[in-house]
């Protein structure tokens, strides 16, 4: 016991925001000296160079040097003036609904089919890896999922980046499919038993703050050159990618057109791209002109129905 000991001392931690300075005069630091020191310079211009009577100087003065005292050696003070200071002195970069802002803030110049280009001219591609839940998994199964994984970072020959999102759990695709499943059938029961399920489901994940992890994966390209080859390269790169995953164990898909325009929008809006079922601006558009084509569709057949009452009326 004693030799595991041996050596070790004792242990304390040395606090990481320490800082010594050594007292220049009296109780004042170099740094409080010089801050003092200016202001009783002002306190001192003040003193000589304003024509008024000499006891409203000496107030004026008086003052002065004793806010620059408190400024000094005061350290809290000191720091919230700092940071006003900094806060007033920063450059405004402007609201993020402007084009420029926008651009400064996501880098993304656009999005052409499965790769968005970037600010400075790269194409960069993503891949949804689907997670699995490590702990369920037999021995065999995860020393084989660790393989897998070793093996592809090892293969890879340039570099990628991959993205952890925690998102808030949204199942309405997956109810929405078994509704749809229930009403094909005919099956009224059923459809009442998965709308009441959908309600608890919704309102547990509400109270309990269920959240989801999304993963992805992100292949960069210079496209330095001929464009088509860049693009080729990188489709290369991404299947490349694929195939080592699925390997692996891990399934995974590529990001389209639309679902990449759908994850960069998501950094502003606070919603995360998921299959179709995203959630944004232009989704609840996109859902409220849905709604309205359906109501037109069967509007005309609602208000046919007071036209052939009042005609049995009159054949009557």
């Amino acid at each position: 016991m004693a030799e595991e000991n041996y050596g070790r001392g004792l242990i304390y931690e040395v606090p990481a925001d320490l800082r010594y300075e050594e007292r220049i005069f009296g109780t004042l630091t170099l740094r409080q000296l010089a801050v003092f020191s200016a202001f009783a310079m002002l306190a001192t211009a003040v003193f000589t160079k304003v024509n008024a009577d000499i006891k409203l100087r000496m107030a004026i003065s008086g003052a002065i040097a004793a806010a620059g005292f408190a400024f000094a050696t005061v350290t809290p003070l000191q720091e919230e003036v700092e940071k006003r200071v900094r806060f007033l002195w920063a450059p405004r970069r402007g609201s993020w609904t402007e084009p420029e802002t926008l651009l400064r803030f996501v880098r993304v110049k656009g999005v052409e089919g499965n790769c968005a280009k970037l600010h400075d001219g790269r194409l960069v591609s993503i891949l949804l890896v689907t997670p699995l839940d490590f702990s369920v998994l037999a021995d065999e199964q995860k020393m084989a999922l660790l393989t897998g994984y070793r093996a592809f970072l090892n293969s890879l020959s340039f570099p990628i980046q991959i993205l952890a999102r925690t998102t808030t759990l949204n199942l309405r695709e997956y109810f929405a499919h078994a509704k749809a499943a229930a009403a094909q059938a005919g099956d009224r029961k059923a459809l009442s038993e998965i709308e009441s399920f959908q309600e608890f489901v919704e309102d547990y994940v509400s109270r309990r703050g269920v959240h989801d992890r999304l993963f992805y994966l992100i292949i960069p390209q210079d496209a330095a050159g001929n464009g088509e080859e860049a693009r080729r390269q990188l489709a290369n790169k991404t299947a490349i990618c694929r195939e080592k995953l699925s390997a692996a164990g891990l399934m995974c898909r590529e990001l389209g057109e639309g679902q990449l325009v759908s994850l960069y929008a998501s950094f502003l809006g606070g919603h995360v791209e998921a299959d179709a079922d995203y959630l944004s601006i232009l989704t609840l558009l996109q859902l409220a002109g849905e709604e309205r084509r359906n109501f037109r569709k069967t509007e005309p057949q609602e208000a046919e129905r007071p036209k052939k009452t009042a005609a049995n009326r009159e054949k009557k």
